[in-house]
């Protein structure tokens, strides 16, 4: 009895989040974190993959077959009998919560529609003093910049890596060639193109990018899915979603070893951060919730046209915006329109992201750093202040946003672009060109 509860003491259950693949590597990611520094091991599991009555697919399955020190290994008939108690738990609510968006277009709260284990304990250590307010000091007392500093990325099992390895041979990659991943959010996937366009983009745009990688000697594959247009022929550039290679397993794979990651706030994003990829975001329409993590991170804002002041605001204006501009929750103010990065801005960009590579703990600069001060101090006023999610209870509010939020912050080390920031500061540098003042 003693070693079993000792055992137990240390054994920490998440289940990772089912049907989106971005919140699920997030929630892995912070799993491993916490085991870390509690020197406990996570043990992800998950309902059955039932999409006639839960409404959706469990999202990547290769996600739950990772090797850690910090992550307890998967066992057929444990995991199984876990999974069939964690259905029958949730199902009558989430059946019920179906049936009644079905009648009057609401849903019951998250916690009801999908299992939450362990979730509250992910982003601050004691979650039942955060049921009523937010508290700063509980979550910069987490030290979460020390955390990601000293965080050890997961593996894909080795039998799985070999598999995906010797496909990625079939394709002409030899032993020391390296390779970037790409990815440009695209409406297809999730049938969003109107509701939530603002975070897509062209990717005919990152061409240029792509082909400076190829004469570089590197490699890109472009990941995603098969609904978004496909690329045109271009020598060391693999269109992978239109590829007989495509599968679970090598989604993870290849995000998992590249030498870089390129992309947009969306799912993939989060893969890199778990598997600790050095990553350059694209046409961020939201800088406020911690997307550049690492040291070497870096980012390119989306340009904004405000209506109201009729010309495009400047990077110290758009960051200072409020939620009018900052669309979280999938909702856009019609008083503003964004404007994708050009083709330009993302090979200098790109540019930045390879030197990083080559030349570790590259100081950012001046106005990198008054950059990332700004992006910190207005997210602090945004966590703060009411109605942060519209759509959470009040536990959830407050604990899975506002602190997950925070802890992003609070870890976020990179920065955006120095070039871009150098000619958008003051003014967006397309007013200039509007007004022929070039």
């Amino acid at each position: 009895m003693p070693i079993l509860w000792s055992r137990l003491k240390t054994l920490f259950v998440l289940t990772p989040h089912q049907y989106a693949l971005g919140n699920r590597a997030e929630e892995m990611f912070f799993g491993i974190l916490r085991a870390q520094r509690k020197k406990h091991k996570v043990l992800f599991l998950q309902p059955f993959n039932i999409p006639v009555l839960n409404g959706y697919r469990l999202t990547n399955q290769a996600l739950m077959n990772l090797e850690s020190d910090f992550i307890i290994p998967p066992r057929a008939t444990r995991d199984r009998i876990a999974s069939l108690i964690i259905t029958a738990a949730i199902l009558p609510t989430r059946l019920f919560s179906r049936l009644l968006f079905w009648v009057v277009g609401k849903r019951l709260y998250e916690s009801f529609n999908f299992p939450r284990l362990g979730v509250d304990s992910l982003w601050v250590d004691r979650p039942e003093k955060t049921r009523k307010a937010f508290d700063w000091h509980l979550a910069e007392q987490m030290d979460w910049k020390a955390q990601r500093l000293n965080y050890e990325a997961p593996k894909l099992r080795e039998d799985v890596a070999s598999r995906c390895a010797e496909k990625l041979s079939a394709w002409g990659f030899k032993k020391r060639d390296w390779y970037v991943c790409w990815h440009v959010r695209d409406g297809g996937f999730k049938q969003d193109f109107h509701r939530r366009s603002y975070r897509n983009a062209n990717i005919e745009n990152s061409i240029p990018a792509m082909q400076e990688i190829t004469k570089r000697g590197g490699w890109v594959i472009r990941i995603g899915d098969d609904k978004m247009p496909r690329l045109p022929e271009i020598d060391r550039v693999i269109d992978y979603p239109f590829t007989d290679m495509k599968s679970d397993e090598m989604d993870i794979f290849l995000v998992a070893n590249c030498r870089l990651f390129v992309g947009m706030t969306s799912g993939p994003l989060e893969v890199a951060n778990l598997f600790n990829r050095q990553m350059l975001v694209i046409n961020m329409s939201d800088w406020s919730s911690g997307a550049l993590l690492g040291p070497n991170d870096r980012g390119l804002l989306k340009h904004v046209y405000s209506k109201a002041a009729g010309r495009f605001l400047s990077v110290k204006e758009m960051l200072a915006a409020d939620r009018n501009l900052l669309n979280s929750w999938g909702y856009t103010n019609s008083d503003f329109e964004f404007r994708e990065n050009s083709p330009q801005e993302i090979v200098g960009a790109l540019s930045e992201a390879l030197e990083l590579l080559d030349k570790k703990g590259l100081e950012p600069s001046a106005v990198q750093v008054e950059a990332a001060m700004r992006i910190k101090g207005n997210a602090r006023k945004l966590i703060e202040g009411p109605n942060y999610h519209p759509h959470a209870s009040r536990s959830e509010e407050v604990l899975r946003w506002k602190y997950k939020s925070a802890a992003r912050v609070l870890m976020e080390d990179g920065v955006i672009c120095k070039t871009y920031l150098e000619q958008n500061w003051d003014t967006d540098q397309l007013n200039k060109r509007a007004y022929g003042n070039v």
